[in-house]
């Protein structure tokens, strides 16, 4: 099963389809019905424990998308016992956008400054950095290993990642 963790700030919590998954005897039929699964961040813990579970064992080739709006412990429960195929956001962070548009160093430091204590904000740059550095081999072995194995936090990724990204500026 692929799956793609999407922080999505419009997602609604679909109290529905949380029921519909307890419930539900016929987890194929479930994920052919239910695509993306809204808003897990608002999902009970052990709904969540339990999607993880079977999701974990799913090895078919559907693909879900599991969307959230802010980061809290389903989330992390889910990133660090799932596995999740790759992390996008739909979030609409123009600040950020505008930091990456000039790739100004001083710029990043400030912004980097100002999310310290926003996990999810981090999250964001994190990703903005990986797209930024796509065409560098190295950095996408950073991020598959950091974040798809679940082996570091934010703050290191995103330190690894910054020396490639002012390596970039600098040679641009």
């Amino acid at each position: 099963m692929k799956i793609k963790l999407i922080r999505n700030l419009e997602t609604k919590r679909n109290k529905e389809q949380e029921d519909s998954f307890v419930l539900t005897m016929n987890f194929n039929l479930y994920f052919d019905i239910n695509k993306t699964i809204n808003k897990i961040d608002g999902w009970k813990k052990a709904n969540v424990q339990k999607i993880v579970d079977v999701l974990n064992e799913k090895i078919d080739e559907k693909e879900i998308e599991i969307e959230y709006s802010s980061w809290n412990d389903n989330l992390e429960y889910l990133k660090n016992n799932a596995k999740i195929q790759m992390d996008f956001s739909k979030s609409e962070n123009n600040e950020l956008e505008e930091v990456f548009n000039n790739l100004n160093i001083i710029k990043i430091h400030e912004y980097l400054l100002k999310i310290k204590n926003d996990k999810n904000l981090k999250y964001e740059f994190l990703l903005k950095i990986i797209e930024e550095l796509k065409d560098n081999k190295k950095a996408i072995e950073i991020a598959n290993v950091f974040l798809n194995e679940r082996i570091s936090t934010l703050d290191l990724a995103i330190e690894l990642l910054m020396p490639l990204l002012i390596e970039r500026i600098t040679n641009a």
